[in-house]
């Protein structure tokens, strides 16, 4: 797995690691990505800042991304990355990665 995590994010901007409750998910992520910012989206303080203002948040992290753990509490936040990769603001490498639980992936999707 941490070969197609760290493959994929020399390919793409974003990359998604899903799977079952306590698989691993967000230890493959911060191990394979230790350089990258981890908000985490199940802290509730965490979850109000990225969901009272998920644009500025995007901004301040710039090209540097991020891991965001639990994206599923913040379905919007998708919107924005999907704005900012169609406006070119995603470029080159892993800009973000979101870790979701696979119970939660059809339901953020839908948003």
């Amino acid at each position: 797995m941490r070969t197609v995590a760290l493959e994929s994010a020399r390919s793409f901007p974003i990359v998604g690691i899903t799977g079952p409750r306590q698989s691993g998910k967000t230890t493959l992520a911060q191990q394979c990505f230790a350089d990258k910012t981890y908000i985490n989206l199940e802290d509730p303080s965490e979850r109000a800042q990225v969901s009272l203002d998920p644009k500025s948040v995007l901004h301040s992290l710039g090209q540097a991304g991020a891991i965001f753990d639990e994206v599923h509490h913040v379905p919007e936040l998708l919107s924005y990355l999907q704005v900012r990769l169609i406006n070119g603001k995603l470029m080159g490498s892993l800009s973000l990665l979101a870790v979701i639980t696979l119970p939660y992936l059809n339901r953020s999707l839908s948003h």
